[in-house]
């Protein structure tokens, strides 16, 4: 009986990301700074959808009201994950779509790897009130502004 008891604790303190559809709020780095998502040339939307142990990030680019040319760029980000342990996962996050209307941006794109993360990642994730926050100690995406502070990125996410 005790043991049966510990395994239903045990599986109980798993708690799973809820499903449905997030929307980033911010990025910042485990130094403290923040990310600066879009401005006066471009705006960005980034959505997570979360299945049973499927993930898929959609990231579009889009022309601002100062942009010099018109951008329309979509990067599609997905893969399976388990869960490995409390506020744990391991998974993915792999390229698979890069569309935009300039090819020079398409070709930036594929080479700056938005959000991208390795198959086998060990992700650390909160959810708290319909937020959820990601991170990954060992990424494999460390955009410019943590890199320089020695830091890593967090991603903030609102449930849709």
């Amino acid at each position: 009986m005790k043991t049966i008891l510990a395994f239903l604790m045990a599986a109980s303190a798993f708690a799973t990301i809820p499903q449905g559809t997030y929307l980033l709020d911010r990025i910042e780095c485990t130094t403290g700074e923040t990310l600066k998502l879009g401005g006066a040339f471009m705006r960005y939307n980034v959505t997570l959808k979360v299945e049973k142990e499927k993930a898929e990030m959609t990231a579009i680019a889009k022309s601002a009201k100062w942009a010099p040319y018109l951008l329309n760029c979509t990067q599609v980000n997905s893969g399976d994950f388990n869960y490995v342990g409390p506020g744990q996962y391991q998974g993915g996050l792999e390229m698979t779509k890069v569309k935009c209307n300039l090819g020079v941006w398409e070709g930036i794109l594929k080479k700056q790897h938005f959000g991208v993360e390795s198959n086998g990642s060990i992700f650390d994730y909160e959810y708290n009130d319909g937020k959820l926050v990601l991170s990954v100690k060992d990424t494999f995406t460390n955009y410019k502004t943590c890199r320089e502070a020695g830091g890593s990125p967090i991603y903030h996410y609102n449930k849709q």
